[in-house]
């Protein structure tokens, strides 16, 4: 950017607060990564379960300062790409049951005063149980309540390549965006045990945000002591704030969740089907959605009215049981429902036509 922009961007910044981003990060090289002081965590430390949540939630939380969000007085970094969040990933379509009750209470606290509790907040669990779906949820609920405030969501596979960039960068001066954030949220932080060179520099902008008192937001596939090849000095960090855990939703959860899928595309599932799909689909939350869809799609292709004798049929043609169900099943399903290619879903498309259906498979 030449000095002409970026003087005309701060002049812009000064005088009306910018609407917060989702972005990956910028180009840049990073700031001084030299370690900085820490207020090393105090007080309480447990183990306990979710109100309702007997033997589903766990959750393992340290207490520190309390932290508020401050924005900082420097110039922003431009981000450089755009990671958007799925509009239907909100917290009004997120069924809480006891599997999950933990986790989402602490990302509406969060999403009610970011930086203020649980920092960091560590959401872990297999894949498919909902951790980008309550993450997407927390940013889409911050942006609305703290307009000024920078929302910063990525993958970690993001946060590696333009943390791999912006090293190489050679302009000192602008930080990396997601230095810049207010709030950073950082999806399958677990993927980061695959880059040592990347773990120095997420480490350093840990350091920043948390110093800056910024709201840490991370998820993952497995615990922080379950990540192999993970610097102690970061473990120790994910470990500051709160950690909760998402597990396989029980019945009624997986119940709740085929009615409220299928109201939210306004067709009707009888009662019997939904209790089918929710008994046959166990194994996760994306499983028993794409099972539903597959249901809607032969519905609409064979013009037939959705019942327990169209579901028996078309699982037992898939295989018997929903739960064998093979994305290549799915593919040409989905694809014929949201009127799109098959060739689209598996591209890297990043347009909301594409990236809903493909975030059902």
């Amino acid at each position: 950017m030449s000095p002409l922009a970026v003087q005309q961007s701060l002049s812009a910044r000064q005088s009306s607060p910018p609407r917060p981003t989702l972005t990956n990060a910028a180009n840049s090289t990073p700031e001084d990564t030299s370690e900085r002081g820490h207020g090393k965590p105090f007080g309480l430390s447990q183990a306990d379960h979710a109100p309702g949540a007997e033997g589903c939630s766990s959750v393992h939380a340290r207490w520190g300062r309390p932290s508020y969000p401050l924005r900082p007085d420097g110039p922003m970094a431009v981000p450089v790409s755009e990671q958007p969040l799925n509009p239907s990933h909100t917290f009004d379509s997120f069924v809480v049951g006891p599997c999950n009750r933990l986790a989402h209470a602490a990302a509406l606290a969060i999403a009610g005063a970011p930086g203020m509790a649980y920092n960091p907040l560590f959401v872990y669990g297999a894949a498919g149980l909902g951790k980008t779906h309550l993450l997407h949820a927390t940013c889409d609920m911050i942006l609305k309540r703290f307009p000024s405030l920078r929302v910063i969501y990525l993958t970690c596979d993001a946060f590696i390549n333009q943390a791999i960039a912006a090293i190489k960068a050679t302009d000192p001066s602008v930080p990396p965006a997601y230095r810049t954030a207010d709030v950073l949220v950082v999806d399958d932080i677990h993927a980061l045990r695959q880059a040592e060179r990347t773990q120095e520099e997420f480490f350093h902008t840990f350091n920043a945000l948390y110093n800056a008192q910024k709201q840490v937001i991370l998820s993952s596939d497995r615990p922080p002591k379950g990540i192999p090849n993970l610097e102690e000095r970061l473990l120790s960090r994910f470990k500051w704030g709160l950690i909760a855990h998402l597990e396989p939703p029980d019945f009624e959860t997986r119940f709740a969740i085929v009615q409220n899928k299928a109201a939210r595309r306004a067709v009707a599932v009888p009662e019997d089907v939904a209790r089918f799909l929710a008994t046959e689909v166990t194994d996760n939350v994306r499983e028993l959605e794409g099972a539903l869809v597959t249901l809607i799609g032969y519905a609409s292709l064979t013009n037939r009215r959705i019942d327990l004798t169209l579901a028996h049929e078309v699982f037992h043609d898939l295989g018997a049981e929903a739960k064998s169900i093979s994305l290549d099943d799915m593919l040409p399903v989905v694809a014929r429902h949201f009127q799109v290619k098959v060739a689209e879903l598996k591209s890297r498309q990043k347009a909301r036509s594409v990236a809903f259906p493909r975030q059902v498979c």
